[in-house]
């Protein structure tokens, strides 16, 4: 097992706790907190200013709960793709706080899967797990090296890979989607890259008030799933 990390917040460790492919190492929470909401007995009781010194270099809620918890491992996409019916890609997504709400909001709308290149992806981060409010244990979460041969994995796969772009001929409310698709967002900054874009079977956009260039990814990303939902 690598070096167990940190984690806080009810809903993420409840989840964390409540998934069997973690390894709780130590629960501790707040003098107040109901642990009958933890079906653990390694709990320890601690008072709020140990909860401030433990997450002394983070701006988050930690809601005087915390557990020390194992990674979960690395899942191989090939393997289980006949799992996958509807799954996200996140393209050049860095910033763990839109990832985490991002997760959150997949698991929200029954989406499966969530693909994200391996270079921006820290499944130890403590603002993505919290930010995910316990989504981060309900969703698969695939991490390749090479995005574009992912795609095309997919695409081999009977997969409909769908890019969510500014300049796309569809928008989102036009579009007839498919019984099993890949949805893709790109980075706030730059949108998708050329390559990614080509990849595409369809490139769609989201119909917004001209005066806002765009919207933030996370909320591209809800705005998008919640006609999705509706139309599957």
């Amino acid at each position: 097992m690598k070096k167990p990390f940190w984690i806080c917040g009810k809903h993420t460790v409840i989840a964390a706790i409540n998934n069997p492919k973690r390894q709780i190492v130590k629960i501790l929470v707040g003098k107040n907190f109901n642990t009958d909401l933890i079906q653990n007995k390694n709990i320890e009781i601690k008072d709020s200013f140990f909860f401030k010194k433990l997450f002394k270099d983070i701006d988050i809620n930690h809601q005087n709960i915390a557990a020390l918890v194992s990674e979960l491992p690395e899942r191989d996409l090939k393997k289980e793709l006949d799992t996958i019916q509807n799954a996200l890609i996140l393209e050049s997504i860095s910033d763990p706080r839109n990832i985490g709400a991002i997760i959150r909001t997949a698991v929200a709308f029954d989406i499966d899967s969530i693909i994200i290149q391996k270079k921006y992806f820290n499944q130890t981060s403590v603002t993505m797990l919290k930010t995910a409010s316990g989504a981060f244990d309900l969703v698969k979460i695939f991490c390749p090296t090479n995005l574009t041969e992912t795609i095309k994995l997919l695409k081999k796969n009977n997969f409909w890979v769908i890019g969510l772009e500014n300049k796309g001929t569809k928008n989102i409310f036009q579009y007839k989607w498919s019984k099993k698709n890949a949805i893709i967002f790109g980075s706030e900054g730059f949108g998708l890259r050329k390559l990614i874009q080509e990849n595409c079977d369809e490139l769609l956009n989201i119909p917004i008030n001209k005066s806002i260039e765009s919207l933030n990814v996370s909320s591209a990303v809800a705005a998008v799933l919640s006609i999705y939902k509706s139309k599957n």
